[in-house]
């Protein structure tokens, strides 16, 4: 239970340019409440799917109740709806994860038309 991945998916329609004032925001925010973390590296990277996408990350490490942890947060639009993505895991495992946590985001991709989900006809 030290690997964690979470996806919420924000049920606001935000305008693509605004994803990049979200996230330095929430940066900031995160810097004035945990001043103690050590903030990392931040970004915005593109990669191409379905279709073009971008998203825009930034990394921290701080104390936990027993462990000193690795973050990262990503946010992106699916639908049109800010998709927020978490990883954590211990810190000194975190150069081992932290190629991994990039090639997970970009796999991710819009549901094909044909998809049915539950309750949907």
């Amino acid at each position: 239970m030290t690997i964690n991945f979470a996806f919420k998916l924000l049920q606001v329609e935000v305008p693509e340019q605004e994803l990049i004032r979200s996230m330095d925001t929430m940066l900031d925010a995160m810097k004035r409440v945990y001043p103690q973390n050590t903030y990392l590296e931040t970004g915005v990277n593109s990669f191409r799917t379905d279709r073009n996408r971008t998203y825009c990350w930034f990394e921290y490490y701080g104390p936990t109740l027993d462990i000193e942890a690795y973050s990262f947060n990503a946010t992106m639009l699916l639908y049109g709806k800010p998709l927020y993505v978490l990883f954590n895991c211990p810190k000194e495992e975190y150069e081992k994860w932290r190629p991994i946590v990039f090639e997970a985001i970009e796999t991710i991709r819009d549901k094909p038309v044909s998809w049915k989900g539950e309750g949907e006809k």
